[in-house]
Formats: C-alpha cells, structure tokens, sequence
C-alpha cells in the first residue's frame, strides 16, 4: 500500500447523522493492517459507516475500482452482567 494515500480523506469515518469521525489512521507494514484510532469513544449503540476510497493506492498506483462501504453499529453497555442494557446510560 502507498502509505502516503492513507488519511481522513480517503479513511472516512461518520456517525449516523452523517457528522465526521476524527481519528487517526496508523499503518502497520508487518502485517499489512490499517488501523482507525477515533480521537473519543464511539457511542453506544450508534451506526456507522467507513468509507475506504478509491484514492487509496497500492505502491504502483493502483486504486480500489470503487469506493468501499460498510457499516456498523455499537453496542448497549451492560454494566452490572445481569443481561439487561444499561439504559440509563444512553
């Protein structure tokens, strides 16, 4: 990978009001593994999305065809282990 094509604006991070992730993007060469380290805490039980761009490019320039896009949500914290979500922390 071009380690140079790795930053917030090829790693896009947003929560579900479609408001930007800030963190920051570490590059692993042993084990060819990128890493998003957000700046706070996501929030529980929150969906969101990363978008790799197509801007990422390997070392002799090729890009992704497209730009890659997954989502995920957070989970519910239970506190005290009794199986029921702590919802008086939300």
């Amino acid at each position: 990978i071009n380690v140079s094509t790795l930053n917030n604006s090829t790693i896009i991070v947003k929560d579900s009001n479609n408001n930007a992730v800030r963190g920051k993007i570490n590059y692993f060469s042993e084990s060819k593994k990128v890493r998003f380290n957000p700046h706070r805490f996501l929030k529980e039980n929150e969906t969101y999305t990363v978008n790799l761009t197509k801007d990422i490019k390997s070392d002799n320039g090729i890009g992704f065809p497209s730009d890659f896009v997954w989502v995920f949500t957070t989970e519910v914290k239970d506190t005290d282990g009794d199986g029921i979500f702590d919802i008086n922390e939300f």
